[in-house]
């Protein structure tokens, strides 16, 4: 349920401190994803020129981790059948396994359908462009596949700075 400042948005003074944390689910079809080791799999033939968003997910935050919306957004992105089946046998093992694969097939949502209800999302609860942050782990992967139309304007409403979690959990492991 939104909080009282999630329904009209956040203060101005409160935008710069907003957080956007968005994760993208992308279609691996590169060859370099079957060599990787399990621990970079993830990360590693994801090429924001031949690969697709599959699935995104988006929640806000304030400057201080407070949720804006406990739902948060998110949609499965339409790839056609043939396009699934061009996967690696890493996604198509665990797409498959979790269901995405056929909710994807299944799904209408168009690539512009979604950048269009993500940015919609966001600006409900952060109007002013440039102010809030695009977070998350690893998030600049996700942040590649952004720039890429339709999404380009998602990542044009938010601040140019990023912060990747996973950049705290390497301090915090290697110096705590």
């Amino acid at each position: 349920m939104p909080t009282e400042s999630a329904s009209s948005g956040l203060r101005p003074a409160q935008q710069s401190d907003a957080l956007v944390w968005i994760d993208c689910e992308v279609l691996f079809t590169l060859s370099l994803a079957r060599q990787a080791t399990d621990q970079s799999l993830q990360m590693t033939g994801l090429d924001p020129d031949s690969d697709s968003i599959i699935e995104i997910y988006c929640l806000i935050t304030d400057g201080q981790l407070n949720l804006l919306d406990e739902c948060g957004w998110g949609t499965v992105v339409h790839q056609p059948r043939e396009r699934m089946a061009m996967m690696d046998e890493w996604c198509t093992r665990v797409h498959g396994d979790s269901g995405l694969t056929a909710a994807v097939i299944e799904s209408t949502v168009t690539p512009q359908q979604a950048a269009d209800g993500l940015l919609a999302y966001i600006q409900k609860y952060v109007p002013q462009k440039g102010t809030a942050l695009l977070a998350g782990n690893s998030v600049h992967a996700d942040r590649a596949f952004l720039r890429k139309a339709p999404y380009n304007k998602v990542l044009d409403h938010l601040h140019y700075r990023i912060l990747d979690v996973s950049s705290i959990k390497e301090a915090a492991r290697r110096w705590w």
